[in-house]
């Protein structure tokens, strides 16, 4: 549910995320999964390739621009960026004053 009451104000990145980003993710997630399988049976040589497999996507993620499919969003509220975020006015928390 968008609470945002302009969300035309809001400004995206142009760039989607590719095929390559989610090989990424799916590799460093396979190799964190590999590794803490052989936690749990004490079979080190394969927790040491689940560590190798998510250095090498790591490593691929440096590749594909991984970071620049993050999508980064203005402040909703343009004339209040500078206030504390506790301050800031919001439709999900209600201030009593």
């Amino acid at each position: 549910m968008n609470t945002n009451p302009n969300p035309g104000s809001m400004k995206q990145s142009e760039r989607r995320t590719t095929a390559g980003d989610w090989a990424t993710v799916v590799i460093i997630i396979g190799g964190f999964i590999m590794g803490g399988i052989a936690l749990i049976y004490w079979i080190w040589p394969l927790f040491w390739s689940g560590v190798a497999v998510v250095v090498v996507g790591v490593g691929l993620g440096r590749a594909v621009n991984i970071m620049e499919a993050v999508s980064v969003y203005s402040a909703p509220y343009e004339e209040d960026a500078t206030l504390h975020p506790a301050d800031r006015p919001s439709s999900r928390v209600r201030k009593v004053r």
